[in-house]
């Protein structure tokens, strides 16, 4: 995959993910484990799943790319959008 991931597609088309090739995010010459960035975006109470990448910058070999959803309820939104800001 384009993204590094590692996957398997079933019988049926499905694809289940299996892991990272390259499991880690170099940044200023600090080694970070996606798993740690979406580890604790998941910790969050109205957090549903997180993932997080590194994407290329010229300055820092690469930057932390993360994306989480939100729980689909009101309060979540709200809550949400004071804490991240």
């Amino acid at each position: 995959m384009v993204t590094g991931d590692q996957a398997v597609m079933d019988e049926d088309g499905y694809y289940r993910f299996v892991g990272r090739d390259d499991d880690l995010i170099t940044s200023a010459g600090y080694r970070i484990g996606p798993s740690e960035i979406e580890d604790c975006l998941i910790g969050h109470p109205d957090v549903a799943p997180a993932a997080a990448v590194g994407k290329a910058d010229p300055l820092r070999t690469e930057i932390v790319k993360a994306c989480a959803c939100r729980r689909l309820s009101i309060r979540a939104k709200l809550r949400l959008s004071t804490t991240f800001r």
